[in-house]
């Protein structure tokens, strides 16, 4: 009866300590910045956004987007961490961006998007030769959300979907994935994944939907 009272405790023990670890990371992904966008409407599970210029610090690395997932993360991680001429630490943003190379090249672009309140002319510049400070477009982009751990073959599942709902409507679209991840690794529940299409004109314009 002994053992079997304190095996109790431990499993509730156990089960308290992951509910505090599960609500630490959901309120660090609640506290994190996120790039602003403009919702310009909704259709089957599909958000239509507009994005105005954001400040990027990208590199490019060989590989699917996964695997540069790694080695992308540790060198733009130095660089807000304070591997910069002045060693500042910059807050950390959602979500991280990935973007393939053009056709024929093997390659990601991955994207730290910088808080709202830098400026182009005061960042510190990157200790890093690897790494690309500069400001994108205005875009208009078809997004799909979900959940969980994602992979390569989940991002290409979900963009297979997101490309055909969009080819039913006869929308037209850059036909080149943008993943968008917003969760820490070690976020295990509520985990935000993104696939999305640059759309080759404003979702306000549509009317097939």
């Amino acid at each position: 009866m002994k053992l079997r009272k304190m095996t109790l405790i431990a499993v509730l023990a156990v089960g308290a300590a992951a509910l505090l670890f599960i609500g630490w990371t959901n309120r660090v992904s609640a506290d994190t910045e996120e790039q602003p966008y403009t919702l310009i409407r909704k259709w089957e599970g599909i958000e239509f956004r507009t994005y105005p210029p954001a400040i990027l610090a990208s590199v490019s690395k060989k590989g699917q987007m996964m695997e540069v997932g790694n080695t992308g993360f540790r060198e733009l991680a130095g660089y807000i961490f304070g591997g910069n001429d002045r060693s500042e630490k910059i807050a950390m943003t959602a979500p991280v961006v990935f973007v393939p190379g053009e056709s024929g090249k093997p390659s990601t672009e991955m994207s730290f998007v910088m808080p709202a309140d830098k400026k182009m002319e005061t960042l510190p510049a990157p200790n890093s030769s690897g790494i690309r400070i500069h400001l994108s477009d205005t875009v208009h982009m078809a997004v799909l959300r979900f959940g969980g751990f994602a992979n390569n073959a989940d991002i290409e599942s979900k963009a297979a979907e997101l490309r055909q709902l969009l080819q039913k409507k006869k929308i037209s679209f850059v036909d080149r994935v943008v993943f968008m991840a917003y969760n820490p690794p070690f976020q295990l529940v509520g985990r935000r994944n993104e696939v999305a299409f640059e759309l080759q004109e404003d979702p306000a314009n549509l009317h097939s939907l």
